[in-house]
């Protein structure tokens, strides 16, 4: 099972992520949940330490906390360095820190384009699902064969 995160700090728009995120995953009958749902970035950090295997988060980069998007994605790379991690905000100018942080988002969207956000996300959950379950399945084929005594 993928856990999914969601961090915004407008409750409004936390309430239609979670909404449109679990229908999909309910009609498509995916192996993912959402495990967290929140306004505070540190809930996240601690819901996270319950999961010892990656998430899939979408995270808004202005939070109205002592840490902001960025600085969350830095701590949740701590714990979770193969994460999937989606940016979903209006700051388009602030994009490069991603790349400046080494913080491998998946995608970066913005709130400025509604029409284009469920699309982005679906194709985010489809991407990272994808590649979750292609890490499963490689290890899963992995077989080891000795023989002799060397």
């Amino acid at each position: 099972m993928l856990p999914i995160y969601l961090c915004e700090d407008v409750v409004n728009q936390l309430i239609y992520l979670e909404k449109l995120i679990s229908n999909y995953i309910l009609m498509e009958e995916l192996d993912m949940k959402v495990v967290c749902m929140t306004t505070n970035p540190h809930e996240v950090l601690e819901v996270q330490k319950e999961f010892n295997y990656s998430g899939l988060y979408f995270l808004d980069i202005e939070l109205n906390s002592d840490i902001d998007g960025f600085k969350l994605a830095e701590e949740i790379r701590k714990k979770d360095p193969r994460g999937y991690i989606v940016f979903i905000t209006t700051h388009s100018e602030l994009s490069y820190i991603t790349f400046e942080r080494h913080l491998e988002a998946m995608d970066y969207i913005l709130k400025d384009s509604p029409e284009q956000i469920p699309f982005r996300i679906i194709e985010c959950i489809k991407e990272a699902l994808a590649l979750y379950s292609s890490i499963g399945n490689t290890v899963q084929k992995t077989l080891t064969l000795k023989i002799g005594s060397c």
